[in-house]
């Protein structure tokens, strides 16, 4: 998840003296998580709009007290929910030395967290590991090449390399950036533009790059299955383009999603076959009348399900 600049995190730690929890509402504050410590202590951490919202405006309700203090330390998982970023990456941003490793026994300390929004701010901008180590290190003449060259160079790997080249690529910047900037700013404007190509070998780096996709979406939504990750199902419902889907699937995973994608169109219902928690029905090229009330059943039979995709209009009979 992206968070905007004018968003502050705010964190509510509640202690055995706790007699109340604060009722957050959609238009006040967005609940990001809530983390237990075994079962001794409670901490929630969300983003608040705005530097004038406190606590005290929100709504109070019951609470039953835990036993025990808390600590000011969040687990990988918790970090990799609230910055939308994978272990992997957090790993690749300490070999990088952009962050520090966090406590063994305790976590991400409130100033490691600070230091990863900082690089998650600053990797949002397409520039190498490198350039922004140098940037944070305050040097003068710090080099700043942007997310053009990182799609100037894959365009180059479509073009003249392998296939196992390629797919090395877009794994190692998929480490590098968090999900959002990674599908956003580098496979969307590139899938894009194959899409428009007229050139000679143009369908060729197109398939090449579906298949580069395709693979490195099914390695990270095997690597979530093996993490404490929130199960989901992404049916595709229509699409205007085959790789359009799994670059929302591997969004999705780097939100902290465990997913499992339907990614044939095929004019009738799809059925997941892992649990889900929530079922978003992706429509590229608009959702048929059958679809449609298929959706709307769900929703009156209180199942989890949202439409989402860039065309979610009604399509007409013929």
């Amino acid at each position: 998840m992206m968070i905007r600049p004018e968003f502050q995190m705010v964190e509510i730690k509640l202690k055995r003296s706790s007699c109340q929890i604060f009722s957050l509402t959609t238009t006040t504050a967005t609940l990001i998580s809530v983390k237990l410590h075994k079962e001794y202590a409670l901490c929630i951490n969300f983003f608040c709009k705005g530097p004038h919202w406190s606590p005290s405006r929100a709504l109070p309700g019951q609470f039953t007290p835990l036993r025990g203090t808390i600590m000011p330390y969040h687990s990988t998982e918790t970090v990799c929910g609230i910055t939308g970023t994978l272990p992997g990456t957090l790993r690749t941003w300490r070999r990088a030395g952009l962050i520090t490793a966090p406590d063994q026994s305790d976590g991400y300390s409130a100033g490691q967290l600070s230091r990863i929004f900082t690089v998650l701010d600053m990797t949002s901008r397409g520039d190498t590991l490198h350039e922004v180590a140098q940037q944070l290190e305050g040097h003068p003449n710090a080099a700043r090449s942007g997310w053009e060259c990182r799609q100037e160079e894959l365009n180059h790997q479509l073009k003249d390399t392998s296939d196992t080249l390629l797919e090395a690529r877009i794994r190692l910047v998929g480490n590098d950036y968090c999900g959002d900037d990674f599908v956003n700013c580098y496979l969307r404007p590139l899938n894009l533009w194959l899409r428009t190509d007229m050139s000679n070998g143009a369908e060729e780096r197109q398939a090449r790059f579906h298949q580069a996709v395709v693979k490195h979406a099914r390695h990270i939504m095997s690597a979530a299955h093996r993490r404490k990750s929130v199960p989901l199902f992404l049916e595709a419902v229509s699409v205007t383009d085959l790789t359009e889907i799994w670059m929302e699937a591997i969004r999705l995973t780097g939100q902290g999603f465990r997913v499992e994608i339907s990614s044939e169109v095929t004019g009738a219902p799809a059925n997941a076959e892992r649990y889900y928690e929530h079922h978003l029905m992706w429509c590229g090229a608009g959702i048929s009348q059958l679809m449609h009330w298929n959706y709307r059943h769900r929703l009156l039979d209180g199942l989890p399900a949202l439409l989402c995709g860039p065309d979610q209009a009604m399509l007409i009979a013929a």
